[in-house]
């Protein structure tokens, strides 16, 4: 007790920590355990589990214990081994405020804000903290007023999924709320944010995007222009050629050291114009000049110029 008291003191969270036997009997470094007192613990969930060999944690609540003055407290557990055996639970309460903390820090916009709720729909964390102390629930709050209906109906939701979204409307204003699971617990975070704000943003959103459609139309012009460009300027000498050859001026050549297809025509045109000038002009000017000395060969049956 002297060890679990000293760990107590040093840490800025826990308030006691205690060690129950299998039965229950759980005895704590507090002023329970410094008069003998001993608490009963078998209706606890978490003792069970840690009984069991697994973690156990207790969900926020407002303690009784007049020692803790109204705070808010959780409890953990895990099983105690002796020999491979489970002989007992450890036990530690601490101070539970340390949710709204973080929770409060979880704010989004002017109107948005963040609040946790167990498998119940009860809050254990809430900007407004009197929803916490009493412990507000949605859920069993519709049951008699009609105002948190759709609230409760939305927080039903949200405890059947991982995660997901919804509206809702409470005291005339309208709400977006997302939700999601804490992994490993009972818990559901949820976020909730005014729908006027919401709306209000639509404007500026769309300019936005419009804005950002306009350059990206600007930049795919641009792109396809050079693109464009890239093609037809080659093509355009292709052309030239062609008409220059059909003229019989054989002289013209492309020169073209692309690799694509426009490249590779374009050397099937300066090898056509080099075969006509040196195998077929050439040769033309030999014979006229009554040397017949040419050695022509002729490449393939379907050649019609060389035969």
């Amino acid at each position: 007790m002297a060890i679990l008291k000293s760990d107590v003191s040093s840490s800025d969270r826990f308030l006691r920590i205690g060690v129950s036997d299998l039965n229950g009997n759980l005895y704590l470094s507090d002023s329970y355990g410094d008069r003998g007192q001993v608490v009963d613990i078998t209706k606890r969930d978490y003792f069970h589990a840690s009984s069991a060999g697994e973690r156990g944690t207790m969900n926020p609540v407002i303690s009784v214990n007049p020692d803790d003055n109204g705070a808010l407290i959780m409890a953990y557990s895990v099983p105690i081994y002796e020999n491979g055996t489970i002989t007992g639970v450890l036990v530690a309460v601490a101070n539970a405020w340390f949710l709204n903390d973080i929770t409060d820090n979880m704010k989004f916009g002017e109107t948005g804000y963040t609040y946790i709720v167990d498998s119940t729909g009860t809050a254990i964390s809430h900007p407004e903290r009197d929803n916490v102390v009493n412990q507000m629930n949605p859920i069993t709050l519709s049951e008699t007023d009609a105002n948190y209906k759709e609230l409760g109906t939305a927080i039903g939701s949200a405890l059947e999924k991982d995660s997901g979204t919804s509206t809702y409307t409470m005291d005339n204003q309208d709400y977006y709320m997302a939700s999601a699971k804490v992994a490993g617990m009972d818990w559901t975070v949820v976020q909730a944010i005014e729908s006027d704000e919401v709306l209000s943003a639509l404007p500026g959103a769309i300019l936005s995007s419009v804005l950002i459609s306009i350059v990206v139309l600007a930049v795919s012009i641009i792109f396809c222009y050079f693109i464009a460009k890239r093609i037809t300027e080659p093509i355009k000498k292709v052309n030239y050629m062609i008409k220059e050859m059909g003229r019989g001026h054989l002289s013209t050549r492309l020169n073209m050291e692309s690799n694509d297809e426009i490249g590779e025509m374009a050397v099937a045109m300066d090898n056509f114009a080099d075969n006509l000038q040196t195998e077929v002009i050439e040769v033309m000017n030999q014979i006229s000049d009554d040397d017949v000395s040419a050695n022509i060969e002729v490449d393939d049956d379907q050649d019609e110029i060389k035969p």
